[in-house]
């Protein structure tokens, strides 16, 4: 008896677990999930009835555009089906029970509850979210930060968090079905979003569902920050192409690069993360700042920060573990895509001074020459970190060249000349000159005239007064030639022969006043010969004449000299000299003299005569 026992109830303990086999085929449709997996059971908690408790309701029929996995898309039109009361999907992980609030990605596709799904972030996902168009995935990462996610607070009053929860489905779908679209300018910049038609589907398919509802305040705060996120700055794009470039120039006084970007009416608030530029932001300027130059240009991803979204980074992609034709889902929010800026800084010149020959071009080379450098655009002189209010004399070395040891911002420069070169004359204007913030190294060739002389001559001769030798008078001589000659090589300071020794650089004649100046003349020394004198005169002897550097600021220096022609000279007993070419004053006085010594010797022979009657 009892052995009949133990036979019946080992048939019944096999009949039940078989049962409990089959039932357990039956319900598991999926694998069962592996603890930690990342595997999720969907389900659902109620109806979404909202502040008003009415359930909300969408169509199913229509013409509904689908996804193919390889990015494609097809649109199938749906009919014969009853509007859709929803619900409030829950995922629940099958390793540690934690719930996540879940969204239908795709409107309209198979799904199952009670079924494994296996989650990917949504930037590694491969099966579905990456084969989404850009604008599409843009969009929908908008809508899960601005839209509900877990326990984020009610965007506006007068509704609940199934509202909230309902809008943002709706925003979804509408997304996904490209009814939800970017309003761009002629540029291809964002202005916002719209809603339009497409594929066959009007565009309030979705909108209809919820119009007149307390979800709709929710959807309208959604429509509306999701078309704001999106609206940038000019320097600011959704694509480092469409951002225009910020030029960060150089600056001076702090040896840094600066930029100030307005934002304009766009407000534009960015979290920043850029290690090596500082950032700051002042009403609508953006400030950047950097002590490094950016060698071409800095790509740089910045994000909209903003208190009305979710501050979760946690957006998972769910696909179904059986079938990649069931329904694709998304928990959790990320913040939309990052924009993009594209950072640049200036080049800051390195000067170079060559100090040059005016009319040769040749390079002077003479240490000390001395120059100020001043910012027209800053109305300061130049200085070592901008601190001295009188700016840095710079002084040039012996090969006449000078850097600025200063870095030069772009803007508008005068090179300022203090002290010139010896034999040269200071320059009296300044020399302008631009930085553009493309070259580094900028020379500049100054240009000095060498200094000159001129020799001034003052003729004078001797006459008689009234044709009296005693009374011998000085008069100025006009029409009276001079050769100036280069007493040695004539060389200014840039090496050059202005003249050879004995080279005649002028030829000169007096005026009626007597008074002549030679051109202007290289400095040196020369030599001053009268050409020709009248019969009655004397040439006068060569004076030698040395023109030396005088004051800078003197373009030409003058040497005076007074020339006296004296009369020719023959003294008589009467101290009379006659008048040159006289023939007869000559014969006269011949005939004086032979007269006087004739007396002499008749007197001498009377004396003697009388002397020896005496006796």
């Amino acid at each position: 008896m009892v052995k009949k026992r133990g036979i019946l109830l080992r048939i019944i303990t096999g009949t039940v677990m078989l049962i409990l086999v089959v039932v357990s085929a039956l319900v598991q449709t999926e694998p069962a999930a592996a603890a930690g997996s990342g595997i999720s059971k969907v389900s659902f908690d109620g109806y979404l009835k909202g502040v008003e408790y009415k359930v909300y309701t969408v169509e199913k029929n229509g013409s509904v555009l689908f996804y193919n996995q390889d990015g494609s898309t097809y649109v199938q039109q749906v009919t014969g089906l009853q509007p859709s009361k929803r619900r409030h999907m829950i995922l629940t992980d099958v390793s540690s029970g934690e719930k996540r609030e879940g969204y239908c990605i795709e409107f309209d596709a198979d799904f199952r509850v009670q079924t494994s799904y296996e989650s990917t972030g949504y930037l590694t996902d491969k099966a579905y979210f990456s084969h989404m168009p850009e604008d599409v995935k843009k969009l929908m990462l908008a809508v899960t930060y601005y839209g509900k996610n877990g326990d984020n607070p009610l965007p506006v009053s007068g509704v609940s968090g199934e509202d909230y929860y309902y809008a943002t489905q709706v925003m979804i779908w509408e997304v996904q079905q490209q009814l939800r679209v970017f309003e761009r300018d002629r540029n291809g910049r964002i202005t916002g979003t719209k809603r339009v038609a497409a594929h066959g589907m009007q565009a309030d398919y979705f909108y209809r569902s919820l119009k007149g509802r307390a979800a709709e305040k929710c959807y309208d705060f959604l429509a509306e920050n999701i078309g704001k996120h999106f609206v940038t700055p000019e320097f600011v794009g959704e694509t480092a192409e469409k951002a225009a470039p910020v030029l960060m120039k150089y600056d001076m006084e702090t040896k840094s690069w600066k930029a100030n970007a307005d934002e304009g009416n766009c407000s534009f608030d960015m979290k920043w993360a850029v290690e090596d530029i500082q950032y700051s932001k002042e009403g609508s300027a953006h400030n950047f700042t950097t002590s490094k130059a950016i060698d071409g240009e800095k790509i740089v991803k910045v994000k909209r920060k903003t208190e009305e979204g979710s501050s979760a980074e946690n957006l998972l992609i769910w696909n179904h573990e059986g079938s990649k034709r069931m329904q694709v889902l998304s928990t959790g929010s990320a913040s939309p895509p990052e924009f993009f800026m594209r950072l640049k800084t200036d080049v800051p010149a390195e000067v170079t001074v060559e100090k040059k020959d005016a009319e040769t071009g040749k390079s002077i080379p003479a240490e000390q020459t001395q120059y100020k450098v001043k910012s027209l655009d800053l109305n300061r002189y130049v200085s070592d970190g901008m601190k001295k209010k009188d700016g840095e004399v710079y002084e040039t070395d012996r090969d006449g060249r000078i850097v600025i040891p200063v870095k030069l911002q772009q803007g508008t420069y005068q090179l300022e000349e203090i002290k010139a070169p010896k034999g040269y004359v200071v320059a009296k204007e300044p020399q302008q000159f631009k930085v553009d913030g493309k070259t580094a190294s900028i020379t500049l060739e100054q240009k000095d005239m060498p200094q000159k002389g001129k020799i001034t001559i003052k003729k004078i001769g001797e006459y008689k007064h009234h044709d009296n030798w005693a009374d011998i008078r000085e008069k100025v001589m006009g029409g009276i030639d001079f050769d100036i000659i280069a007493l040695a090589d004539i060389i200014t300071p840039d090496g050059t022969v202005r003249a050879e020794k004995g080279q005649v650089v002028d030829t000169v004649r007096t005026d009626f006043n007597g008074n002549v100046s030679s051109k202007p003349l290289y400095l040196g020394p020369y030599n001053v010969v009268e050409k020709d004198a009248p019969v009655e005169y004397r040439i006068a002897e060569p004076i030698n004449v040395a023109l030396v550097y005088g004051d800078q600021n003197v373009d030409i220096v003058e040497k005076q000299i007074n020339i006296l022609n004296r009369l020719k000279r023959n003294i008589d007993s009467l101290g009379e000299t006659p008048k040159t070419g006289d023939e007869s004053g000559v014969n006269t006085i011949l005939l004086v003299m032979l007269l006087s010594l004739t007396v002499m010797a008749v007197t001498a022979v009377l004396f003697r005569l009388r002397k020896d009657e005496q006796k």
